[in-house]
Order: C-alpha cells, then sequence, then structure tokens
C-alpha cells in the first residue's frame, strides 16, 4: 500500500517506544538512500491488541487482503 503499513509485532519494549524506534530508523534510511526530505509518518498509531490464535489469523487476513480490497474499490470508481 502507499499510503499506510500494517505490522503484527511481538514488542519488546512499550508499543510506543517500538514504534518511535521502527519510524524513526526507518524514516532515517529513507532520507539517507532516497533523498526524501518530507514527512513520511502521521503522529497516530492505531493499535489493536491480537488475544488469541483466531484473532491473529483474523488479522493476518486481513492484512492480506488489504491491498485486495484496495484495488477492487479503485477500479469501481
Amino acid at each position: 500500500m502507499p499510503d499506510h503499513i500494517h505490522l503484527l509485532i511481538t514488542p519488546t519494549a512499550t508499543l510506543e517506544k517500538s514504534m518511535q524506534l521502527i519510524k524513526g530508523r526507518y524514516s532515517y534510511r529513507a532520507k539517507k538512500e532516497l533523498s526524501f526530505g518530507g514527512e513520511l509518518w502521521e503522529t497516530s498509531v492505531h493499535d489493536r491488541r491480537v488475544r488469541d490464535w483466531t484473532e491473529l489469523q483474523r488479522f493476518s487476513e486481513d492484512i492480506h487482503q488489504n491491498p485486495v480490497k484496495e484495488r477492487s474499490s479503485e477500479q469501481s470508481n
């Protein structure tokens, strides 16, 4: 997806600290290697806790289907 990402992670620290590290490292590399000068991230994070195996499977499938759904909606417009 060109405008957002989905992650399934098991943070070793808090979710906020984990996202800070992910965003910081990605931003650093994008700016250095791609000479990107703009903002890459919005300030918010939408998190959902995975409570069991069934939810993990459902979230995984939702992530997998996200680009498929996006393409379908673009084609219908």
